[in-house]
Parts: C-alpha cells; structure tokens; sequence
C-alpha cells in the first residue's frame, strides 16, 4: 500500500510538493520512535522532513 503525501504550498501560490510514504516507512518510523529514538534523529536517517516524522509519531502515538 502507498500513501500519498500532500504538503500545502505557500499563500503565495507556489507549488505544492508530494512525496509518496509506503507503509513500510512510516512502520519504520513508528520503529524508531518507540525504540527512543528523536524526530530529529529519524528525519535525518530516512531522509524525511522533520514535520513529516513528528506528524506520523503523533498520529501512531497511544
């Protein structure tokens, strides 16, 4: 399964960026998170935004 990303542009109306996640990233993400690592950590080992990561993290989190 893939989910598509959509990332708001700016009011100014640039273009808006899309990224698609499989679902093997963001349980990779999960993974991480729950064996103590930080957003910032995850974000930069995947290649991933650090908002991308703690919004994944927060929509996994109990």
């Amino acid at each position: 399964m893939i989910l598509l990303v959509v990332l708001q542009g700016s009011p100014e109306g640039s273009v808006m960026a899309r990224k698609a996640f499989h679902v093997v990233d963001i349980e990779e993400i999960l993974m991480h998170w729950h064996g103590g690592r930080s957003v910032r950590e995850i974000a930069n080992s995947l290649g991933a935004a650090r908002n991308t990561v703690a919004r994944y993290v927060a929509a996994g989190a109990p």
